[in-house]
């Protein structure tokens, strides 16, 4: 397996990499907005999440410094709201940038060392509550870090292990050394299914979906007390460092690095047969992904960031593409893109909704939505007829409105899309 994975590695980086030189420029349906700068210094960009006007961006510097910067969208413009230092790590050899969930006024970042609490209900002035470490939480090299949030729980992947925090108890500063901390810990989830080292996790109401290097599982945390995983998604072709996202409609979307494998679970209750997408060819290598509404940004910290169109999983296309905009994260939403810098440390914020748009699929395809023809399309046809519209004159004699332009309408939309 290890050889033909070799070779799909090799052949999917040739592939990218022969697309991207024919690409030198970003798509035309991308449109700049705006871009601000997030912090002098850093090297790498840990992570971003959104909340629909906030974005919640961490990176680390070359002293793996660790700093948390919010920036405000409202407006139309980027305004940097708040930077502060949340951890020095220069004296942990295997540091990583960490990352970050949002749930209300609460931002959670997780690094080598512990789970950081943050208030931010003062956006301009977020507040240290409190650091969970050992023994309450797993760390240390072994695996990559995830957290995720809902409205009641916390969920860590840190040191190999799996672990549930009360959000409650998360909120409340430890007491004064000596007496005892509060244990926010509330479940370590048994991870005996499971193989590989733990990768990424995702919460949508009561579910966990936890991506190692050679699984994807759902935890049930409906009873946090009880939480443990209740699906395994078998023979699943993950390796490597995969990455995965939910859209709206709760369907999730896999990503293999260095392939041009992506993957489609429809449901995660009960977790639904994977639908494996065609290889896309010219797929950059993933290193974050995001989807919104059928489409999912694709982040590459040497390639550059694609938008591809995944709604019909039998013909993915890739629809834009920003080869200079290099990006550890990404973040799709409502038609805006925002990309956290990663050698020039700003974010960068584009108007991609024209991307994201279908073009009509026929002459006859007149009313939106865009791809498919219904009453909508002849309804409107009549009502150019009605108005005399030159893009109503489809048949011989021209410069006239009769039945033979009808006929002609009526033919285009018989022939479909």
């Amino acid at each position: 397996m290890l050889v033909n994975n070799e070779i799909l590695l090799a052949s999917a980086l040739l592939v990218a990499s022969t697309a991207m030189q024919a690409l030198a420029q970003a798509s035309p349906c991308v449109t700049p907005i705006d871009s601000t700068p997030l912090w002098s210094g850093g090297d790498q960009n840990g992570g971003a999440v959104f909340d629909g006007r906030y974005i919640y961006d961490i990176e680390r510097d070359a002293a793996l410094n660790v700093m948390l910067t919010i920036v405000d969208t409202s407006g139309g413009q980027l305004t940097r709201v708040s930077s502060r230092l949340i951890s020095t790590l220069s004296t942990n050899a295997c540091a990583l940038s960490g990352a970050i969930a949002i749930a209300g006024d609460e931002v959670y970042v997780l690094t080598n060392e512990g789970l950081r609490v943050f208030d931010v209900s003062d956006r301009s002035a977020p507040s240290f509550v409190r650091l969970v470490g050992p023994p309450l939480l797993g760390t240390g090299c072994a695996g990559n870090l995830g957290v995720a949030a809902n409205d009641e729980v916390v969920v860590t992947l840190s040191g190999g292990l799996i672990q549930v925090h009360d959000r409650g108890l998360l909120r409340v500063p430890d007491p004064p050394f000596p007496m005892i901390p509060n244990n926010p810990l509330v479940r370590t989830v048994p991870t005996a299914p499971l193989a590989g080292i733990l990768g990424e996790v995702l919460v949508r109401d009561h579910l966990a979906v936890v991506l190692t290097q050679s699984d994807l599982a759902v935890i049930d945390l409906s009873t946090p007390a009880t939480a443990s995983i209740v699906q395994v998604a078998a023979d699943t072709p993950f390796f490597l460092a995969s990455h995965m996202t939910l859209d709206e409609d709760g369907r999730l979307y896999v990503t293999q690095s260095f392939t041009p494998i992506l993957t489609v679970f429809e449901t995660l209750s009960p977790l639904a047969t994977p639908v494996p997408i065609d290889p896309i060819i010219g797929l950059i290598p993933p290193i974050d992904v995001s989807a919104d509404d059928g489409f999912i940004a694709i982040g590459n910290s040497q390639s550059g960031v694609q938008l591809v169109d995944i709604r019909d999983p039998s013909e993915p296309e890739i629809v834009a593409q920003l080869p200079q905009d290099p990006a550890f994260s990404v973040t799709l939403s409502n038609g805006s893109l925002f990309i956290p810098g990663t050698d020039t440390f700003d974010l960068r914020w584009f108007d991609v909704s024209a991307c994201l748009t279908p073009a009509p699929c026929s002459p006859a395809d007149l009313a939106p939505p865009n791809g498919s023809l219904d009453f909508f399309d002849v309804l409107e046809y009549l009502a150019l007829f009605d108005a005399q519209d030159p893009a109503a004159d489809l048949a011989a004699p021209f410069g006239s409105f009769d039945f033979f332009d009808v006929l002609e309408y009526l033919a285009q939309f018989d022939a479909g899309c």
